[in-house]
């Protein structure tokens, strides 16, 4: 995606809470599948598969806000190369793998999203510990690498942390484990909810 995003590459998609991530994971989805400009600005020289694994609100209203998402673009659907999972299982397990590694064979996406990363982290670390998070995430980037897919994983700002770099993500690893980064804010004096208009930052 042309300013937007390199091939290969892997790495967060991250903000704050509402600030739209799963929206946003979706529009760059269904621009890369359509080969459609993505936000209307970045252009997608080729069309390509993209893969996504669902993690939070169930299939029902992923669903709804990608029908609302493709005629924006003017496309259909049905049509694209847009294929989405909603097993959830932690990362580490055989069951996760094996759904992950048998779909990017088949599929040969070159996008796959994960969204969101705490949905798949697993409880087998706290998520503080650098070097247990490297285990999983470099897990995920390698494969995907391996199968010619770029990787966004979508994850949310900590609690504590000030400013817009990579120390805004959750746990440890993401600012180590990035390759690519994208950070989302909503500026929130020119969002009116009522209205479905929102600006990003």
């Amino acid at each position: 995606i042309k300013g937007l995003m390199i091939r290969p590459t892997y790495g967060m998609l991250a903000g704050a809470e509402k600030s739209l991530k799963s929206y946003i994971a979706q529009i760059f989805a269904v621009g890369a599948a359509a080969g459609v400009p993505v936000f209307g600005q970045f252009n997608v020289p080729t069309a390509m598969p993209v893969l996504m694994f669902v993690g939070e609100g169930g299939r029902s209203p992923y669903t709804r806000r990608l029908g609302r998402g493709a005629p924006a673009y003017d496309v259909r659907l049905a049509e694209l190369p847009l294929v989405s999972f909603f097993d959830v299982a932690p990362v580490s397990s055989d069951t996760f793998k094996s759904s992950f590694e048998r779909h990017l064979h088949d599929y040969r996406p070159g996008i796959t999203v994960i969204e969101p990363w705490y949905v798949f982290h697993g409880t087998g670390s706290g998520g503080r510990q650098l070097h247990m998070e490297a285990d999983p995430l470099s897990y995920l980037s390698h494969t995907a690498e391996n199968f010619g897919s770029s990787l966004i994983i979508g994850n949310h700002y900590n609690q504590t942390g000030s400013g817009h770099g990579l120390r805004r993500i959750t746990g440890a690893g993401p600012a180590e484990g990035s390759d690519s980064w994208w950070m989302v804010e909503k500026v929130e004096k020119n969002c009116d909810v009522d209205a479905g208009h929102f600006e990003l930052s």
